[in-house]
């Protein structure tokens, strides 16, 4: 078979238990025997089918949240995601790819990805030469779930471009794909993601072996002299996806680097060569090996780097000290003292970045768990990093913030990870973000991860709590955002809750990759009125898009609102002139442009010259915060004595 699937699982396999004839012949015969399985998905509509490998998710769900309390139960904040949402997700990141990739008009490719609510259905592209364009974007596409859990976005995600290739076949009349040797090609080519937890991750290996099997055919597998299953222990890793340090020494994402030398570039190849043999089982090659030479590929690119910067370090030290070797710098630059400390500070700068890459290659044999850049080499040194990051990042609170490895941390093991967190997050973006607020819930540090992931053109798209819309420490979040990152749409629904076990409300949010103008763009705050597998069409979706101004029908509710107008929005400072220059406060986005009813807008438009802000004209404060009002607000029972003596 391959795959791993019955390999010795280190800690299970090797404590001695043995399972009997008479064991599994009492879970298949006595238990299993019990239900009608079936191996088939469920589609994003809703059927009446038996328990299916979607059932698996929720198993996961079940057991990443036991908890001794009822209010405990959901204290790791992970939750299955609905089959809809993923859907959607995945087929409005893909529009926005083949856009970026192809720039095939969007109307035909919405028709394309997206189905139709009536019943003729509309493909959208019709030339060849449109074919032969998405199909090489398909082919190349890297989609990354970096919160993995059990699979639900690659599961998804493999369907749904099993789906488009299918349609292109049809279209270019290229006859029927081999549905399970090109669902084999698609994970191989396009599927990637990590977790925190390893079981987690082989119960996502799973759905995609099964999703793999359904489509099997008997009569064309050669079991004898070919692996059936691919081994998808380089697809799927088990790490931190946050922060990635050892010792203190905090890896990079990517490294940068402005030329790639053919000798790397020819170790690259071999790399790849021997992940492709691994998946597809093709050579006795052990995973171990494997790991090793990635480490070992990791650390020549440190020597090329540091080589790099060593060559630039004496430039540096030639122009403060005039070096005969380099000319006659100090005529060509003169001596003056602004030049020698910016030659001083460019040679800190070096130094310290050298001796950080000698740290990591020092440190890099330590690591137990997977890092980005290590992993995931040929994605960030190929394409600059992922095209498309989806996921659906854990839920959990400011307070319970713990390192993964150690979920009884103590509190001062808390405090560290915490700052952990925010260095990785500094590490990443340097000064172009403002120090995080402590309160601010996981899933905000794996927004800005997410968008490191990204290469240039890529997309990114999370399902996550809406509290970063409003509350307080969503406005260094919203800060980022509005100045480096172009905010495609946010969508909400009023109809049906995405999450109804959770204590939280959801928005699904789409971006692009962060970029210097950003502020020129316009984001769409899209209200759903109707449940999602009701208006995630064709039709709707074009009609969204092109929506300049707003839009509000009994379908859905559009605003669009530019991201300058939206910085403006939210600073503070005396100075109306200089709105854009002040200090970001925060704003109210999902009370204003989600939540908000219809009447809010219509008191708006009338009063337009009207209102001023209250924070304008008035001071406004907390009242006493007590934690215990019944305690510290005593109620005056004086007319209740008076009235019993």
């Amino acid at each position: 078979l391959n795959g791993g699937l019955f390999s010795k699982i280190k800690g299970i396999d090797d404590q001695g238990f043995k399972l009997t004839d008479e064991d599994m012949s009492s879970i298949i015969d006595d238990l299993l025997e019990q239900y009608n399985f079936t191996i088939l998905e469920d589609t994003p509509f809703d059927q009446d089918i038996a328990v299916n490998p979607a059932m698996l998710g929720e198993i996961f769900e079940s057991m990443v949240n036991v908890g001794e309390e009822v209010d405990e139960r959901h204290q790791l904040g992970i939750f299955y995601t609905p089959r809809i949402e993923v859907d959607f997700m995945v087929r409005r990141s893909l529009v926005e790819y083949l856009y970026n990739r192809t720039k095939i008009n969007k109307d035909k490719l919405y028709e394309f990805v997206f189905y139709e609510e009536s019943e003729e259905q509309r493909i959208g592209i019709s030339t060849l030469e449109e074919v032969q364009k998405i199909k090489q974007a398909l082919e190349k596409v890297k989609i990354v779930d970096p919160a993995c859990g059990s699979g639900a976005f690659l599961v998804g995600a493999l369907k749904v471009l099993l789906e488009l290739k299918n349609a292109l076949a049809y279209i270019s009349k290229e006859g029927e794909l081999d549905q399970f040797e090109e669902k084999k090609k698609i994970i191989e080519n396009s599927l990637y993601g990590i977790d925190a937890k390893e079981w987690a991750v082989e119960i996502a290996k799973l759905r995609l072996w099964l999703e793999l099997i359904v489509d099997a055919d008997e009569r064309k597998i050669d079991i004898r002299n070919k692996p059936l299953l691919p081994s998808l222990s380089f697809k799927l890793r088990e790490g931190d996806s946050l922060v990635q340090e050892i010792a203190g020494v905090y890896f990079p994402v990517k490294l940068e680097y402005e030329f790639f030398p053919p000798e790397l570039k020819r170790e690259l190849k071999k790399l790849e060569a021997l992940k492709r043999d691994f998946y597809y089982g093709r050579k006795e090659v052990k995973e171990e090996e494997i790991k090793k030479i990635e480490k070992d590929f990791y650390c020549q690119i440190i020597d090329y780097k540091i080589e790099k910067l060593r060559e630039s370090l004496r430039v540096w030290k030639a122009e403060k000290e005039g070096h005969p070797e380099f000319g006659d710098i100090e005529e060509t630059f003169g001596k003056s003292v602004k030049q020698r400390e910016l030659a001083g500070n460019m040679i800190r700068r070096i130094e310290k970045e050298i001796k950080d890459l000698e740290e990591q290659k020092r440190l890099i044999h330590k690591k137990k768990h997977a890092f980005w850049a290590i992993e995931f080499a040929e994605v960030f040194l190929k394409k600059g990093g992922f095209d498309i990051v989806i996921a659906n990042p854990p839920y959990v609170r400011q307070e319970k913030i713990c390192d993964p490895y150690k979920p009884e941390s103590t509190l001062e093991e808390r405090k560290e990870y915490k700052e952990k967190l925010m260095k990785a997050m500094e590490e990443d973006w340097g000064k172009r973000i403002n120090k995080l607020d402590k309160k601010a819930d996981i899933y905000v540090y794996f927004y800005l991860k997410g968008l490191k992931l990204l290469n240039p053109e890529g997309v990114f798209c999370y399902i996550s709590s809406n509290s970063w819309l409003d509350v307080g420490y969503g406005k260094n979040l919203q800060e980022f955002l509005l100045r480096n990152v172009p905010m495609i749409a946010i969508y909400d629904n009023q109809k049906k809750r995405s999450f109804k076990q959770a204590d939280i409300n959801t928005i699904i949010a789409l971006f692009g990759a962060p970029r210097d103008n950003a502020l020129e763009n316009v984001v769409k705050f899209v209200l759903f009125k109707r449940a999602f597998e009701d208006i995630c069409y064709s039709e709707y979706m074009i009609e969204i898009d092109k929506t300049k101004e707003k839009l509000n029908d009994e379908k859905y509710r559009v605003i669009p609102v530019s991201q300058k107008e939206l910085l403006k929005e939210g600073m503070e400072t005396e100075d109306e002139l200089h709105k854009e220059h002040g200090v970001y406060v925060g704003s109210k986005w999902g009370g204003k442009y989600l939540r908000a009813p219809d009447i809010f807008f219509t008191i708006l438009e009338k009063g337009k010259d009207k209102l001023v802000r209250l924070g304008d004209i008035a001071e406004v404060r907390f009242g006493i915060k007590t934690g215990a009002n019944e305690f510290f607000y005593v109620e005056d029972v004086t007319d209740l004595i008076e009235d019993e003596s």
